[in-house]
């Protein structure tokens, strides 16, 4: 297996910005061969964001709304439409070289949706793909978005299941652009809330299986030296 390293941002809910500059060093960092592929765990603050296919008609409510509660709305380089981001959702950020999937995006993703079945199913839920959209279902209601960007032959971007976030916020967009269909949680699931700490190890562990990697643990200052905020799993 491949050496890689595993970092979760775990003292509060991150702003986008901020941990896109994350994933941006790490990224150069992986692309110069100076790190291991590694893995970004962490929650977001409140926040829309819109992939390369579009996504502003997909707002269902005011802009000035959503600005007089503090949600931005951000374009992004990752593919798909817009999607919501905030707490209780459990974002996955697999800084990989794509060498893992010889250079196939398309194969990338469906290992990325593979994970998160695997993660939900150690919840005995079980959870499935529904053609012809991308992500991740439990019947009618999408559980998790898949969305990657590419750059030097190193993955950004990545996933994004729901735990427990209150869903009020997936009202006000279309999400990933699709009509017809509902949003839904692994505590709605269960029927009991889940709580994210009960996350880390299983969505590691699906990581190492299905990209055959072996995780150490690895503090971000350990890989660009930032001081403080951060922990391993």
């Amino acid at each position: 297996m491949n050496r890689a390293n595993a970092v979760m941002l775990n003292q509060q809910p991150v702003e986008y910005d901020e941990a896109y500059r994350y994933q941006a060093q790490l990224h150069q960092l992986r692309a110069e061969g100076k790190i291991d592929d590694t893995l970004l765990l962490l929650e977001h603050k409140p926040v829309y964001t819109i992939g390369r296919d579009g996504g502003w008609h997909h707002i269902k409510v005011p802009l000035e709304s959503l600005a007089r509660q503090g949600i931005q709305v951000i374009e992004t380089d990752r593919g798909g439409s817009i999607t919501f981001h905030g707490p209780g959702q459990l974002v996955c950020y697999p800084i990989f070289n794509m060498d893992l999937v010889e250079g196939d995006l398309h194969l990338f993703l469906r290992k990325l949706e593979e994970v998160v079945i695997g993660i939900i199913d150690s919840f005995n839920v079980q959870a499935e793909r529904f053609k012809p959209y991308p992500g991740v279902w439990v019947g009618p209601g999408k559980i998790a978005a898949v969305g990657v960007g590419c750059k030097a032959s190193v993955s950004l971007h990545g996933t994004a299941l729901n735990i427990n976030p209150d869903l009020k916020y997936f009202d006000w967009i279309e999400p990933c652009g699709i009509t017809g269909y509902g949003v839904t949680t692994l505590s709605r699931e269960l029927g009991a809330e889940v709580k994210m700490s009960q996350l880390w190890k299983p969505a590691v562990e699906k990581f190492a299986e299905v990209f055959s990697l072996s995780f150490q643990k690895k503090v971000m200052a350990d890989l660009i030296m930032e001081r403080e905020g951060y922990t391993c799993l």
